[in-house]
């Protein structure tokens, strides 16, 4: 099997697939849910004053990556100025 995470040792990641092909739905979910909760707490524990579009905006840049939510943010901000 190849290592699907570059920072994840092999057998940590093999327990993590393991989970998640046992899991039902709604533990998928909740582990899910579990780990957006911990990088929104990580976010703000960085960043106190953060507004929460901004923390969104993070959460999605962690996610998707900086050069899709930098358009994002254009965006927003074109969008403002009308």
């Amino acid at each position: 099997m190849q290592p699907q995470s570059e920072d994840a040792h092999f057998d940590v990641e093999k327990i993590d697939l393991d989970f998640y092909r046992r899991a039902s739905p709604s533990q998928k979910l909740a582990a899910v849910d579990a780990l957006n909760q911990a990088m929104r707490l990580d976010i703000l524990k960085e960043h106190p004053d953060t507004s929460e579009e901004e923390v969104k905006l993070m959460i999605a840049e962690r996610m998707y990556g900086k050069e899709l939510i930098d358009k994002v943010r254009a965006e927003l901000e074109r969008r403002k100025q009308k």
